[in-house]
């Protein structure tokens, strides 16, 4: 099915669309986060679970986040619910391209998820991405966690970072996961990047893998399973200006918001 145009449409003429919350790049933040706390080899841990209740921030403006599986459109739908909220949108922290940069580097023997995060800052590591060794610095899980609340103070559209299970006990929070059916996803995600289905499907199998693996690893969360979600929309049948609106209806719905 081809995208529907429009996506931007919601948005009342003449509103000025809402700045995108820059990306810093963190070096050795997800290996912090595990080893600040202890994780051995072959573990996982629930880390919002650990920080809940330390710090008490209700956000009062409107806050969604969005997980995709990969070519399910949310570069497209994501920037317009925000557009639409009047809050900020929030892209993930990794790219396709530094997933994609990623697994050309390292040992062949290497998994991609070791790859993956030694070539984003991971420091003294072996092949296997539960064990990891030396001084990390001090970025650990609390700091992951208030860098996104704080960069959704007043409010935002969070694509990916994890944003479904550590802003999962905001009252003004709506839940949404994308997905589609596999083929749809690749060519949707051709079109988008401008790339070959060769390589598009390369990415679809590597970030759908990839992105789970860390959030299992780092969150003890699988974002493939539903039950976190509020709202699954399959936008392999349902146009994407539509899924902008069903996000829009969603949220007033749960928060009894007139926004």
């Amino acid at each position: 099915m081809a995208d529907s145009p429009g996506v931007h449409d919601h948005a009342p003429q003449g509103r000025v669309m809402r700045p995108v919350v820059p990306t810093p790049r963190r070096p050795r933040r997800c290996w912090a986060i595990v080893a600040a706390h202890g994780v051995r080899a072959g573990r996982s841990v629930s880390l919002t679970s650990r920080f809940r209740g330390e710090e008490t921030m209700t956000i009062s403006r409107p806050l969604v986040t969005i997980f995709e599986m990969y070519g399910s459109g949310a570069s497209e739908v994501g920037p317009a619910v925000a557009d639409a909220l009047g809050v900020p949108w929030v892209p993930p922290f990794y790219s396709s391209e530094d997933l994609e940069a990623a697994e050309g580097r390292g040992p062949e023997e290497e998994s991609l998820l070791s790859r993956v995060l030694a070539a984003l800052g991971r420091t003294a590591a072996t092949a296997d991405v539960g064990v990891y060794s030396g001084q990390l610095d001090q970025l650990d899980a609390e700091d992951s966690i208030r860098e996104l609340r704080a960069q959704v103070a007043e409010g935002g559209v969070v694509l990916g970072r994890n944003g479904t299970v550590i802003l999962a006990d905001e009252p003004r929070a709506l839940h949404v996961k994308l997905d589609g059916p596999v083929e749809q996803r690749i060519a949707r995600g051709a079109r988008a990047a401008g790339i070959d289905s060769a390589r598009a499907r390369a990415r679809q199998q590597r970030e759908d893998s990839a992105r789970a693996a860390m959030s299992q690893r780092l969150f003890n969360w699988d974002p493939r399973s539903n039950d976190q979600f509020d709202l699954v929309i399959n936008t392999g049948r349902v146009p994407l200006d539509r899924a902008v609106q069903m996000i829009l209806d969603a949220y007033r719905l749960k928060v009894g918001s007139d926004q």
